[in-house]
């Protein structure tokens, strides 16, 4: 899936808040495929 998503084949969406995801445990799922965390645009 981590290659995927950087690849470009699979596109990630979110619709919450920032404290909604971090309550919910995204902010480790993300870390563990390499992404950021509401992090930087490119």
């Amino acid at each position: 899936m981590k290659r995927q998503i950087r690849a470009g084949n699979i596109m990630f969406f979110v619709m919450r808040t920032k404290y909604e995801l971090q309550d919910a445990g995204y902010e480790e799922f993300l870390d563990t495929l390499g992404l950021a965390f509401l992090g930087a645009c490119r």
